[in-house]
């Protein structure tokens, strides 16, 4: 099978809050029955570094999403539990200050065993997290540094022995600034340092104007697959604002990624299911079981065999 074809299928994903996490394994379960109804190929996962100097491999809440029989994807945010995601330790890794705490994870990572998904630094192109260019210098160089701590961080992994981690290189769907220097191809660390293409994006409206799923990911995927064509790829985060006509836009969405040209080698979605306070606005992007036309448009769109719920990072 050619996992970059159609044929290989579209894995079902999505976030929920892991905590409080004495009921994980009963919430995940029950997004599945009620929302989507399906069980998840993937669950996300998101975890900063702890204290950067001992391993806090989340084996409790991978161990709950393998019990699901589902396949961990943690996005790993390189910053210390008592900092905020914006705190800078790019400088940091690269001197080596965090060494022993990357050979440690990667250890422990290696030893789960399990196939997982991890993805490392995202949205490297907008301007919120300290990992991003525009933290680091807002020119070219940064996009140089951002590369070589992607880079050493995949090394590590693999001098470790940790073959059963995938690696996921995912840029936000908008460049934040839009500058020559901000284009996310300036970050692109090499086809040798990732095994899954990732991207981010979401609607908004009615905060601002409607995106559809075209408007999000059509032409990011278009500049994605032209970076490097040899990748499966996934929608790593992705959700629509709660609007009048979310179900529609739920409809639209999954029947386009089923059929339409450019998202053929979109492999797996991660649907983004938490409400946040975000940029001054409350964003409602958990579907609720109260939301039942948004949850009769998920369950219609997934009971397609197209959606998988078997998942695989293909490593």
């Amino acid at each position: 099978m050619d996992i970059l074809k159609r044929e290989a299928g579209c894995q079902i994903g999505f976030f929920i809050p892991p905590d409080p996490a004495n009921n994980y394994g009963d919430r995940i379960k029950a997004f599945q029955d009620n929302i989507i109804g399906r069980k998840a190929a993937s669950v996300l996962t998101f975890f900063d570094w702890g204290d950067c100097k001992n391993q806090n491999f989340p084996t409790f809440y991978f161990n709950t999403i393998i019990n699901n029989n589902s396949v961990p994807h943690m996005v790993w945010e390189p910053f210390p539990e008592d900092k905020t995601p914006s705190f800078n330790m790019v400088d940091d890794i690269l001197q080596g200050k965090t060494d022993m705490y990357l050979s440690g994870f990667a250890r422990e990572a290696g030893k789960f065993g399990h196939k997982f998904w991890l993805r490392p630094a995202h949205e490297m192109n907008g301007d919120w997290y300290g990992w991003c260019g525009a933290k680091n210098g807002a020119n070219r160089e940064a996009a140089e540094k951002y590369i070589a701590m992607y880079r050493k961080i995949v090394t590590v992994f693999r001098e470790e022995q940790a073959d059963n981690v995938s690696f996921v290189w995912a840029p936000f769907a908008k460049n934040l600034p839009d500058e020559e220097w901000n284009q996310f191809e300036n970050y692109w660390p090499g086809e040798e340092y990732v095994d899954w293409i990732g991207i981010d994006g979401y609607n908004w409206y009615d905060i601002y104007p409607m995106e559809t799923v075209d408007d999000l990911f059509k032409v990011s995927i278009d500049r994605l697959i032209k970076l490097c064509d040899k990748k499966p790829v996934m929608l790593a985060e992705f959700g629509s604002n709660k609007h009048d006509g979310r179900d529609a836009w739920i409809r639209e969405t999954f029947q386009k990624l089923k059929t339409a040209s450019q998202y053929e080698k979109v492999r797996a979605f991660f649907w983004f299911n938490i409400d946040k306070f975000e940029n001054n606005h409350n964003l409602y992007w958990a579907i609720h079981e109260t939301d039942t036309e948004d949850i009769a448009a998920m369950k219609e769109s997934l009971d397609d065999p197209y959606y998988i719920d078997k998942g695989d990072t293909f490593r």
